[in-house]
């Protein structure tokens, strides 16, 4: 009976998977859907179109009157990104490339 080669756990495909650097997944049709219904959500209610009739909160209540403006911006640059439209130099995806690994 011939011994079991040596397997080194770094040389197997699924490690070398699960260390790679992660992947952008692109939204499909249902994701880039609902990123736009709530980008023109957000970029309506930003608008004022209701003239302060229509408030979440009401802006002169103090410390808590504009939280539904930042909500609606954070929702804003999430479904812009979300798109394709990054705002923030932070949130940019990180170059794909090789990834040195350490082998121990």
């Amino acid at each position: 009976m011939t011994p079991a080669p040596e397997v080194n756990p770094y040389e197997s495909s699924i490690v070398k998977d699960a260390i790679a650097e992660p992947r952008e997944a692109k939204p499909g049709w249902l994701g880039q859907t609902l990123a736009l219904v709530g980008a023109l959500v957000s970029a309506l209610y930003l608008a004022n179109i209701g003239v302060g009739i229509f408030e979440l909160s009401p802006d002169n209540l103090p410390g808590i009157g504009n939280i539904d403006e930042f909500l609606f911006s954070l929702l804003l640059i999430y479904c812009l990104q979300k798109l394709g439209v990054n705002l923030l130099p932070i949130l940019r995806p990180r170059a794909s490339g090789p990834r040195d690994v350490i082998a121990r």
